[in-house]
């Protein structure tokens, strides 16, 4: 965003004088005087672009992003080579949260200045949030031609491959963002999980532990690490990963539930009845916790509520769409 007052000489002394003044109130950060003086100068000179410009910088250095919007784009309508106040016009609808105009803005300042690479950037981030992925993808592509290092860009390319299910794609352009930051660790996250789904377990684990080993903080690469063990059988190893999660996030049942699986895979029955109890009170409708209770139970001898977990989980699984 190209924020910032715009000096300019007008040949009214009157209006010279005003605009002056606007400028020094907007430096000192007296926006509202700024905004005052300059729309006195707009009353003298509605179509002056540049005013529009600097009243929209003052507009949205108060947090007035409404009136922001409003003024940049008044600024690039009255002169669309002010490519500056078109950006700054999408990037104040982004501020609003109203993505779909902000595209607009973005497209038609790109028009004029195909080349500007922080607002393709910005364009291509917009398409990715509002599902339009391979216009993402196009534009993402068009910021690595002129910027090839640009890791927002080859992250957001990666992201826009993963959404569009081009996963062999997603995992060249998380490579890419690591050999930019080796230590980028939702690069190195991403691309374990994706060796992970593609069955690769020992190498997506040994993925996930890099990030980890950067950020112990970082509790998607231990999730997913946790995941990885009971497939593979190393339940023990899922039990302490999970049980440093569940410390960090009590009562989440996404948690509680692979920790209930792992605990009855190892053989601890009763702890693991315990823990899918929770899970079941935190998530009745989950159709695999109850499966599971049976099935605990049933190797505990207590057949009457395995029957009975057994029959919620069958009526469960027939209702689902």
């Amino acid at each position: 965003m190209a924020l910032g007052l715009i000096a300019w000489s007008f040949k009214s002394v009157k209006i010279n004088v005003l605009n002056k003044k606007a400028i020094k109130y907007a430096e000192k950060k007296e926006f509202e005087k700024a905004i005052a003086t300059f729309l006195k100068v707009l009353d003298e000179m509605p179509d002056h672009a540049i005013t529009w410009q600097n009243i929209g910088t003052a507009y949205y250095e108060s947090k007035n992003l409404e009136k922001a919007a409003e003024s940049f784009k008044k600024a690039f309508q009255k002169d669309s080579s002010l490519v500056a106040a078109g950006f700054n016009w999408g990037t104040s609808l982004i501020a609003l949260g109203k993505h779909s105009e902000a595209i607009t803005a973005f497209e038609s300042a790109l028009k004029e200045e195909p080349d500007t690479i922080q607002g393709r950037l910005e364009l291509a981030k917009l398409y990715w949030h509002e599902g339009k992925h391979q216009k993402a993808i196009d534009d993402f592509l068009k910021v690595l031609k002129s910027d090839e290092q640009n890791i927002d860009a080859i992250k957001g390319a990666a992201e826009a491959y993963l959404r569009t299910n081009q996963r062999t794609k997603a995992i060249k352009y998380f490579e890419k963002a690591l050999e930019v930051d080796p230590e980028d660790t939702y690069s190195l996250y991403k691309l374990g999980c994706l060796f992970a789904d593609n069955k690769k377990f020992d190498l997506g684990r040994e993925i996930l532990e890099k990030a980890l080993k950067i950020n112990p903080n970082f509790h998607d690469p231990r999730f997913m690490i946790a995941k990885i063990d009971i497939i593979t059988g190393k339940y023990l190893e899922a039990i302490k990963n999970l049980d440093k999660l569940n410390k960090s996030y009590p009562n989440n049942w996404e948690i509680l539930f692979f920790l209930g699986q792992a605990l009855g895979n190892s053989g601890n029955l009763k702890k693991a009845i315990t823990i899918l109890d929770q899970v079941v009170k935190l998530q009745p409708n989950l159709a695999d916790a109850w499966k599971f209770l049976a099935i605990c139970h049933n190797k505990l001898g207590d057949k009457d509520k395995a029957t009975m977990y057994e029959k919620k989980y069958r009526t469960m699984v027939k209702q689902l769409p």
